[in-house]
């Protein structure tokens, strides 16, 4: 396979991969044991976990509508890999999903302890 017939590829599965993987990242720690009956009865609990659980559905949610955009509109990948580059450069960002649903939860936290 030639470097040309790779990218092709990469194009035609990488997103799906990106997804799957992340996916398993995120539910490891279920498997594991690291989160447990009691973690999750927290999340009923408490007000900080009940705003993660909500950031954590509206940015799947978004990402969900964002992969149809790019599904649709590949040319918005160059927008997204821009600003991805911008925000790391000058904001120091991290460009990773779940990092966007704690940074959401952070923000929100913020906006109601002042």
């Amino acid at each position: 396979m030639d470097l040309k017939e790779a990218l092709i590829f990469l194009d035609r599965n990488a997103i799906k991969w990106g997804i799957i993987i992340l996916t398993m990242g995120i539910l490891t720690p279920f498997v594991t044991g690291k989160i447990t009956l009691k973690d999750i009865q927290a999340i009923l609990s408490s007000p900080i976990a009940i705003v993660a659980l909500l950031a954590g559905a509206i940015t799947v949610i978004l990402s969900g509508r964002g992969l149809g955009l790019i599904t649709s509109e590949p040319s918005i990948v160059v927008g997204i890999v821009l600003g991805s580059v911008i925000g790391v450069a000058f904001f120091k960002g991290v460009p990773i999903g779940p990092m966007t649903a704690a940074g959401i939860v952070a923000v929100i936290l913020s906006l109601v302890k002042h």
